[in-house]
């Protein structure tokens, strides 16, 4: 079985581009403790539940942003997320965003962190900026370097969204 290789990765995002994108890096919590048992009943970090939190993160920030348009009409910014790390290198997202534009850079950067923030393994180092080199921006999000589970498993395909 061939496996899509890094080339036929960045073709089909240059092929279907995130508007106005960001770039926009969340680093997650690797673990939560229980409430009522500390450390005895923790919850560890993994893929499945990055791309739950990621969900929970997209849901809120389209909720901001659309307001009643997000459950009513479906309104939804594009997304592309990319989950990196490995047992050297905690878990993180790389993220191109889609910024709506009637936002500037510091509104949308308050509305992602306080949203981001809100979610169980949100941590609070977030790194958001305009993008410069569409092409080089994926280049570096679809590095082999750090993927745990290799490239075909890193694109969080659950939560990929283009218009």
């Amino acid at each position: 079985m061939n496996l899509p290789q890094k080339p036929d990765y960045l073709n089909f995002f240059q092929n279907k581009p995130v508007p106005n994108p960001v770039a926009l890096t969340l680093t997650l919590k690797q673990r939560v403790e229980s409430n009522h048992f500390k450390g005895r009943f923790g919850e560890n970090l993994d893929a499945l539940k990055v791309s739950k939190n990621t969900r929970h993160f997209m849901n809120r920030l389209n909720q901001s942003v659309f307001g009643k348009g997000f459950t009513r009409y479906g309104k939804r910014l594009s997304v592309v997320p990319v989950i990196e790390g490995n047992s050297f290198i905690r878990l993180h997202i790389h993220m191109t965003l889609e910024k709506p534009d009637h936002l500037d850079l510091d509104e949308f950067r308050n509305m992602i962190f306080k949203c981001w923030s809100k979610t169980k393994f949100g941590y609070h180092n977030i790194e958001i900026k305009p993008i410069d080199n569409y092409l080089g921006w994926f280049d570096y999000k679809l590095k082999n370097r750090s993927k745990g589970e290799g490239l075909q498993f890193s694109v969080d395909w659950g939560n990929v969204f283009l218009h």
